[in-house]
């Protein structure tokens, strides 16, 4: 069950739109937990519309390359996890674990775990915490893998290349100004 219904939700993403009160007021006049909650639903509905904010129940599954997207959309966007999720239509909670699951393991942290109670068999030795098996990589997921590298140090290097830009414009004008005697 959730914990606010759509109509709520509209409620006050309408009287955030209209301009007389802030996040924070919002949520301190309906009793919110968070401010960034609000901004959720004023993305998800500036994205998508009011049809955006009602109740889905239902269990989705993601593959690996709509992950990849999100993952690749968030960090060449600059926009926030809330931007993101509305644009995509997911949870932001999903965005930022699918962008931590990348940056620790990889295109293995992206794939599905194993669904269900776990197996104990045999002698209770404590185990060792693993989030993600160790299953070898496809091809084509090494494929997908080397290509996001690839387009993270493109990003990075173009970012540098724009900097180092600035800076030769920026004292260039500076050479050009006449120098106080």
């Amino acid at each position: 069950m959730t914990k606010y219904s759509a109509e709520f939700k509209a409620k006050v993403v309408k009287e955030y739109l209209t301009g007389r009160i802030s996040y924070q007021g919002l949520a301190t006049k309906y009793e919110i937990s968070s401010k960034s909650m609000i901004m959720a639903w004023v993305n998800l509905v500036k994205a998508k519309g009011f049809k955006a904010l009602k109740i889905k129940h239902r269990k989705a599954n993601y593959s690996i390359e709509y992950k990849l997207k999100v993952i690749d959309y968030y960090k060449n966007s600059g926009q926030g996890s809330n931007f993101v999720a509305a644009h995509f239509g997911i949870s932001p909670s999903l965005v930022k674990n699918w962008v931590r699951f990348y940056a620790e393991y990889g295109i293995d942290g992206l794939r599905p775990n194993r669904k269900g109670r776990p197996i104990i068999m045999g002698s209770k030795k404590p185990k060792q915490k693993k989030l993600k098996p160790n299953v070898p990589l496809t091809e084509k997921e090494e494929y997908e893998q080397e290509i996001a590298q690839l387009k993270e140090e493109l990003y990075y290097t173009q970012m540098e290349r724009d900097v180092l830009k600035k800076l030769k414009a920026v004292l260039k004008n500076n050479d050009q100004e006449p120098k106080p005697k």
